[in-house]
């Protein structure tokens, strides 16, 4: 079984020699993959299991060690191979997720999927004041007999 067949279906290969990836480039996949899994964690508010940080990083080693297309790819100039680290440890968080927490991987956004950095987290809507709001607001200031200045102070702050 060829090393792409066996990640498709689900082997992740393991990668127990000295790091190569970062004596033979500027790369650091530890830092990588401890970024990618905090980024997802952070999105999802749920910590990833730990472990996963060092599977990524042993997955980028192993592939990096067998192929040398990936080799050419992460010693690309400039910012290139980085680029493209960043963007298969995302896709291989995601297939962890998928493979392992599909509830947390039905709340990514498609597009990680496929290595792309994950939007910023939609915010809930605003609801409304509603009038009582505001009857309770004069109430409020009625009682600290607050001048206007002080109540266009208090409302320019919310």
């Amino acid at each position: 079984m060829m090393l792409e067949d066996l990640m498709i279906h689900g082997g992740w290969p393991h990668w127990s020699g000295p790091a190569r990836i970062e004596h033979d480039t500027p790369l650091v996949p530890q830092a990588v993959a401890t970024a990618v899994w905090e980024e997802a964690g952070a999105w999802l508010g749920e910590e990833l299991p730990r472990e996963w940080r060092t599977r990524l990083r042993e997955r980028a080693e192993a592939l990096y060690a067998r192929n040398p297309r990936v080799r050419r790819r992460l010693r690309s100039p400039g910012n290139g191979g980085r680029d493209w680290l960043w963007t298969f440890m995302r896709h291989w968080l995601a297939a962890l997720l998928w493979q392992q927490r599909p509830d947390l991987h039905a709340r990514l956004p498609g597009a990680f999927n496929t290595g792309h950095p994950l939007p910023p987290k939609p915010t809930a809507p605003q609801r409304p004041r509603a009038a009582t709001d505001t009857q309770i607001d004069r109430l409020v200031y009625g009682l600290y007999g607050l001048t206007q200045d002080e109540i266009k102070l208090v409302e320019s702050n919310r």
